[in-house]
C-alpha cells in the first residue's frame, strides 16, 4: 500500500462518491426547472441515496468473490453514463429514476475502500482507512463547491456534463493503477449478497456501529439538505455557487479523520465515539441560535462534519475487524445502515422544512444526534484488534 496508490485510491472514492453530493447546492434550481414543491426537490437526494444502498446490498458484496479492478471500473463507467443522462433529461420522473443509478455508480468507493483495507499492514488499518476516507470527505466538500460554481458559469445541467467525463477519465487511471486482486473464492451470488444481512443478523457490533453511522449520515443529510433552502431563501437569497461555496467549510471533517483513525488505533473508540456525537449535536444548537448568521452557520457546519466523520472512521475502523475475508460483505452491511439513516434524513427534511422551516430542520437534526450520542455513552471501548482470519502477507 503505497503512498502514491493510497492517493490514487482516495481520489478515486472522492470522485465516485461526489456525484451524490453534486444535486444538494443546486436544488432550489432543480425545484424551479420542474417546478416541483421543496418536498419533490429533497426527494432527488433520498433517490440517489436509495440507488446507493440497493448498490451496497447488490453489488458492494461482489468485491469479495469477483477481480476488483475490473469491478471497480465498470461501475464507476455506470456512474458516467447516468451523469451524461442526467444532464439531458427534462422530465422529473426520468431525473428522478436516473439519481437511482447515480447512487449505484457511486458504490465504487466503497469496493476500493475494503481493497486498500485488505492491502494495508494491520497495525496501521485505521490510519489507511483515515486516508483513504480522506478522499471521500475532500470529495464530498467539493462535490458541492464545484457544483455551485460550475452551475453559476454554464447552468446547472453542465454539472452533470463535466462530472461525467471526469469519470470516464477516472476509470481509465484505475484500470492502470490498481493492482492484480488475489484469487477470489467462489460463491454463490445469493450467498455473498444475503451474507450481508447474515452479518447484520449475527454481529451485535456491527448493528451498534451501523446504528451510529446512521445516525451521524442522517444528521448530516439534514444540515445539508436544509441549508440550500435556507441559505437560497430569505434573508440571505443566495446564488448556487454562494450557497456551494459553505462545502469548503466543512474541512474540519478532513482532519477528523485522521484523529479517529489514530484513535482506533490505539482502541480508544468509546472516546471518539463521545466526542463525535457532541460535537454534532453542538453544531446543530448553533445554528438554531445563529439561524441569520454567516458565521454561527459556518461554525455548526465545521462541528456536524467533524462529528459525522469522526464517528464515520471510527466505526469502519472497528467493523473491518470482524473477519478479513468479508470485508466487502461487512462493508456493504455497515454502510447500507448508514446511508439508510441518510436517506431518512434527507427526506424528513424536506417535509420538516415545508411545515416549520430552518427551526424545525435544526431541531430534527439534534434528534438524530441524540440518537448518536447516547448510544455512544453507553458503549464500552471496542479494541481495533486482528482478525484471525487476517490473509498472510
Amino acid at each position: 500500500m503505497s503512498r502514491p496508490l493510497t492517493f490514487i485510491m482516495a481520489v478515486g472514492i472522492g470522485m465516485t462518491v461526489a456525484n451524490m453530493y453534486y444535486i444538494q447546492p443546486l436544488l432550489h434550481q432543480v425545484r424551479g426547472q420542474f417546478a416541483i414543491t421543496t418536498l419533490g426537490a429533497s426527494l432527488l437526494v433520498t433517490l440517489s441515496q436509495i440507488g446507493y444502498a440497493a448498490g451496497l446490498f447488490f453489488v458492494v458484496p461482489l468485491g469479495d468473490i469477483l477481480p476488483r479492478r475490473p469491478l471497480i471500473v465498470s461501475v464507476v463507467l455506470l456512474g458516467a453514463v447516468a451523469m451524461f443522462c442526467e444532464a439531458t433529461a427534462h422530465s422529473y420522473l426520468l431525473f428522478a429514476g436516473l439519481c437511482l443509478f447515480v447512487g449505484v455508480g457511486a458504490v465504487a468507493s466503497h469496493i476500493i475502500v475494503p481493497f486498500g483495507a485488505d492491502l494495508a499492514n494491520p497495525t496501521e488499518r485505521g490510519r489507511v482507512v483515515g486516508q483513504l476516507m480522506t478522499g471521500l470527505l475532500v470529495g464530498v466538500l467539493l462535490s458541492r463547491t464545484l457544483a455551485g460554481a460550475v452551475a453559476q458559469a454554464w447552468g446547472w445541467r453542465s454539472v452533470y456534463v463535466v462530472a461525467g467525463g471526469l469519470l470516464v477519465i477516472l476509470a481509465a487511471v484505475l484500470w492502470r493503477a490498481l493492482p492484480p486482486d488475489k484469487a477470489r473464492p467462489h460463491e454463490p451470488y445469493r450467498q455473498v449478497v444475503l451474507g450481508s444481512v447474515h452479518l447484520l443478523r449475527t454481529s451485535s457490533l456491527l448493528r451498534r456501529r451501523g446504528w451510529l453511522g446512521g445516525a451521524v449520515f442522517g444528521a448530516l443529510n439534514v444540515m445539508w439538505t436544509g441549508l440550500a433552502f435556507h441559505l437560497g431563501g430569505a434573508p440571505f437569497h443566495y446564488s448556487t455557487g454562494a450557497i456551494g461555496l459553505f462545502g469548503l467549510i466543512a474541512v474540519g471533517g478532513v482532519v477528523a479523520a485522521n484523529i479517529a483513525g489514530r484513535q482506533a488505533d490505539q482502541s480508544r473508540t468509546r472516546r471518539s465515539s463521545i466526542m463525535a456525537g457532541l460535537f454534532l449535536c453542538a453544531g446543530f444548537v448553533i445554528m438554531l441560535v445563529g439561524a441569520r448568521s454567516i458565521p454561527a452557520l459556518a461554525l455548526g457546519i465545521i462541528l456536524i462534519d467533524v462529528g459525522t466523520q469522526g464517528m464515520q472512521i471510527t466505526n469502519q475502523a472497528i467493523v473491518y475487524t470482524i473477519a478479513a475475508d468479508m470485508r466487502s460483505r461487512i462493508n456493504a452491511a455497515y454502510m447500507l445502515s448508514f446511508f439508510t439513516g441518510g436517506a431518512i434524513g434527507s427526506v424528513a427534511t424536506g417535509a420538516v422544512f415545508m411545515h416549520f422551516g430552518w427551526t424545525g430542520t435544526c431541531f430534527l437534526g439534534l434528534g438524530f444526534g441524540l440518537l448518536a450520542v447516547l448510544p455512544a455513552w453507553l458503549l464500552r471501548s471496542e479494541p481495533v484488534t486482528t482478525p484471525a482470519t487476517e490473509p498472510s502477507r
